[in-house]
């Protein structure tokens, strides 16, 4: 288990690519991402994303001891997505309110 790294907008890019992040950014802003939970046992970070036709996708990310991400979805493309990065996007905003 692994605690998550603390994101920020060019790592999320770095592992995904830009088109992916900014496609997973307006799901996020858009207020698709929900059940957002972080399991510390497992190093999981989970989500519900809601598609395009508004039918939730299951998320679900981890890192390696290297901050490797893995992140599977249950969409069509099946793995880091852009509902993986409006994951992303919701926990580094989780990670911002923790901070203030």
């Amino acid at each position: 288990m692994t605690d998550l790294p603390v994101l920020n907008d060019k790592l999320i890019e770095q592992w995904l690519d830009t088109q992916v992040a900014d496609k997973g950014h307006e799901l996020f802003e858009q207020g698709r991402v929900n059940d957002l939970d972080y399991d510390k046992k497992s190093g999981a970070l989970t989500a519900s994303v809601r598609g395009e036709d508004r039918v939730p996708l299951q998320v679900a990310i981890t890192f390696d001891t290297d901050d490797y991400l893995s992140g599977h979805c249950t969409c069509p493309m099946g793995a880091d997505c852009k509902h993986v990065a409006a994951t992303l996007y919701a926990w580094m905003e989780e990670q911002d309110d923790e901070d203030d």
